[in-house]
């Protein structure tokens, strides 16, 4: 596709690194997430929940959506419900399973922090940062007064590091992790997306990319580059951009964000 360009306003970005603890949560998760049906989250549920309820509104925007982008997503609550099947557990129902969907992390956003938008939960292999972002990004654009908290990331239970590892090599790492950044109408930058090698029409200025090497260690988990790329953009002078790189191959997505203003973000 040939590249869109798309005018925004940046409210914040935050990462959270979940431990590896499973049954771990922060020290003050309680009074971020209600703990109200709690015993029936999985690990992936209770990051999101607690990033966006430490950066999102109360009360939200009117026009708001949600955007959660990761490849694994609810997978270790999934495989959970299985199992008790396979043992012959007569108790299965919907509570062991938020929703009995696979994408239950997006719906319970909506739910706990009231916002009465969108929410929509996308994979994009490598590239799902860009196309998580680029559906924010379209959303803001859409509406006058919108506002986007887009969610990226994966936390990972044995099954998925897995699979990670099965693709990429044994040395791969592989970090829990979620990114978030609120995204709302205005001028004060402008976004290239386009989905193809080579330049966009932004000078890029620095790239972050997941197959950059250097001081920081490649991890398949995208969340990490992109919560670097996103706290750059946040930094950016008039005039200056970055860009964000993901993929390999005739697979490529890439994100150039250019400050166009010295206004409020």
């Amino acid at each position: 596709m040939s590249a869109v360009t798309l005018s925004f306003g940046l409210v914040g970005a935050d990462l959270h690194r979940p431990s590896p603890d499973a049954d771990a949560v922060p020290s003050d998760f309680a009074s971020v997430v209600s703990p109200k049906g709690d015993r029936f989250r999985d690990g992936f549920t209770r990051a999101c929940l607690y990033l966006a309820g430490r950066n999102m509104p109360d009360p939200p925007a009117a026009d708001t959506t949600v955007v959660v982008g990761t490849e694994y997503g609810n997978l270790d609550a999934m495989l959970r419900l299985q199992r008790l099947a396979v043992a012959g557990e007569r108790r299965i129902s919907a509570q062991q399973f938020p929703h009995a969907t696979t994408s239950s992390a997006a719906v319970f956003l909506n739910l706990e922090q009231g916002v009465r938008g969108g929410n929509m939960t996308l994979n994009a292999g490598p590239r799902t940062p860009v196309v998580a972002l680029l559906q924010g990004l379209l959303h803001v654009n859409a509406y006058p007064q919108a506002a986007s908290h887009v969610l990226i990331g994966d936390v990972y239970c044995p099954e998925a590091r897995d699979d990670v590892r099965k693709k990429a090599g044994p040395e791969m790492a592989v970090t829990s992790a979620l990114c978030w950044v609120g995204l709302r109408s205005g001028d004060s930058h402008r976004a290239v997306v386009s989905f193809r090698p080579g330049p966009d029409d932004v000078d890029s200025g620095r790239v972050f990319a997941d197959d950059a090497h250097g001081p920081q260690p490649v991890d398949w988990n995208r969340a990490l580059v992109t919560h670097r790329f996103l706290a750059a953009v946040g930094e950016l002078p008039v005039g200056a951009a970055a860009t964000l790189r993901v993929g390999a191959g005739d697979r490529v997505a890439r994100l150039t964000i250019q400050r166009t203003s010295g206004g409020v973000r």
